[in-house]
Formats: C-alpha cells, sequence, structure tokens
C-alpha cells in the first residue's frame, strides 16, 4: 500500500495548532519551539480516549473535545472516522508507550498504534484547560 496515499487518507482529525507532520520529526529530534516530555496526566488523558476508540465508546472518546472539536468531529462522526481507518489498516491491537511533545500552550501526546495492517501514531492535542483541540492519525516514521 502507497504509504502517502495511506497518510492523506488517516489524517481525520481537526486541526490542531501544529500540522501533524512536524510532529513525528518533533517527537525524534525536539526541533526549536519544541519540547519533548512526559506528562502522566496528559498521557493517562490520551490513553482513555485511544481506549473510548478501540471499544467504539465515541461519546466517551468525545466527552474531552473543545468546542471547535465538539463541532467539527462529534461521536457519530468520529465513530465513521473510525469504521473507515478500521477498514483500511485492520483491527486495532495494540498501543504502544506515548509521548508529549510540547509547541507552545498545545501539548501533543504521540500514541504508537499497530493495526493488523499498519503502524500508525494517534496525534491528540490537548489546548491549557485539558480539552481535546486535534487528532490525527498518522503513519509511523
Amino acid at each position: 500500500m502507497n504509504i502517502s496515499i495511506l497518510a492523506a487518507a488517516l489524517i481525520i482529525g481537526i486541526g490542531a495548532a501544529v500540522p501533524p507532520a512536524s510532529l513525528s520529526s518533533a517527537a525524534a529530534s525536539g526541533p526549536a519551539g519544541s519540547a519533548v516530555r512526559q506528562d502522566p496526566d496528559v498521557i493517562e488523558r490520551a490513553k482513555r480516549v485511544v481506549s473510548h476508540l478501540r471499544a467504539g465508546e465515541f461519546e466517551q472518546a468525545t466527552a474531552t473535545w473543545d468546542s471547535t472539536m465538539a463541532v467539527q468531529l462529534p461521536a457519530a462522526k468520529l465513530a465513521d472516522a473510525w469504521k473507515q481507518l478500521t477498514a483500511q489498516v485492520g483491527a486495532f491491537s495494540a498501543a504502544g508507550t506515548p509521548t508529549v511533545v510540547e509547541q507552545g500552550a498545545i501539548r501533543v501526546v504521540l500514541v504508537p498504534l499497530t493495526f493488523e495492517h499498519a503502524e500508525l501514531v494517534a496525534q491528540i492535542a490537548y489546548n491549557s484547560e485539558n480539552k481535546v483541540t486535534g487528532l490525527f492519525f498518522v503513519p509511523q516514521a
């Protein structure tokens, strides 16, 4: 499967403050203006989002969306997007160890995900009020 076509098809979220492509390099290198660190609270929040997605609990997954995300990606739309994603990459099987990348006031949790046919990274962006402000699924670099 062509990875660039897959990448374009898998970005299902609403724009976080940082474009998703720049985050995979941020996790590895920590470019100017970003910091990579562990943040147990936001990591646990992101793990719960992933757990809700896995269980098909889309109302619970969207409970912490900010107002823009709530309008642009409500539970029903998230359910459709998850269904399309798993139709492309197969069943979800495991989540890896998350890391947090800070870009100004936005904290982005990078969660490695293993599916039947692909390795992806969930990028879940949180604002200063711990509300989800972006959600992307991109191929692992």
